[in-house]
């Protein structure tokens, strides 16, 4: 049974690298802001703190099919 699943792990991971190959590949960049707020208890007393941050990440736009796409980014 191990070596079947192995097999079928295998024909999957080769028609994701097959399908893009024929599809249209856009790459590019995302970026994006954040903003959070936090209350917590330290020792019988409320803090309050915020903070805000930023991302930025390569983004990959590879279709499956006329319907359907997958996006990866890092």
């Amino acid at each position: 049974m191990r070596k079947f699943m192995r097999k079928i792990g295998l024909l999957l991971i080769a028609v994701m690298m097959i399908l893009p190959a024929m599809a249209q590949v856009s790459f590019g960049v995302r970026a994006g802001g954040a903003y959070s707020s936090l209350i917590q208890k330290v020792e019988d007393t409320y803090e309050a703190g915020a903070r805000f941050g930023f991302s930025i990440a390569g983004l990959a736009d590879i279709p499956l099919s006329k319907n359907k796409k997958m996006v990866a980014s890092s």
